[in-house]
C-alpha cells in the first residue's frame, strides 16, 4: 500500500519547504548517482590520478553538479582523496567544485586502490 497524499499547494510552499525531496532515496525512481560523466573525461583527472589506467578513469562515473546525494550513501571526492570516503546527509549537494564517485558505481579493488591513494600520499 504505497499511497501518496496530496496536499493542496499555496504561495507559501515553497518558502515552508523549499526541497520536499531532500534525504529521499529515490531507489529506481529518481536521480541516479551511479551515472554521470566519466573521469576519464575529465583531463585533470589523468594529473590527479596518475596510478590509475584509462580504463579504471573510465569506470569512475563523477556525479553531476548540483545533484543531490543519497543519504547514507558512501562517496569519494576525487579532488579530496585525503578527506577519504564519507556518507552523505540529506542536505548535501554535488557541489562545482567536488568530483563525487558514488561507492556502489565502481568495483571494489578500484575503490580500495582509491582509498589508498589519498592515505599514501599522507605519509
Amino acid at each position: 500500500m504505497d499511497r501518496q497524499v496530496e496536499r493542496p499547494q499555496d504561495e507559501f510552499s515553497e518558502d515552508l519547504n523549499p526541497q520536499p525531496q531532500a534525504g529521499y532515496n529515490f531507489g529506481q525512481e529518481g536521480p541516479d548517482t551511479t551515472q554521470g560523466t566519466p573521469a576519464s573525461e575529465m583531463k585533470q583527472m589523468y594529473t590527479r590520478l596518475p596510478n590509475l589506467s584509462d580504463a579504471e578513469l573510465a569506470e569512475l562515473s563523477v556525479v553531476e553538479t548540483g545533484m543531490r546525494l543519497e543519504q547514507g550513501k558512501t562517496y569519494i571526492d576525487l579532488n579530496d582523496l585525503e578527506r577519504g570516503e564519507f556518507s552523505a546527509m540529506a542536505s548535501m549537494v554535488a557541489e562545482e567544485t567536488n568530483r563525487l564517485v558514488a561507492k556502489d558505481a565502481v568495483s571494489y579493488d578500484l575503490w580500495n586502490k582509491l582509498r589508498g591513494h589519498g592515505e599514501r600520499s599522507n605519509q
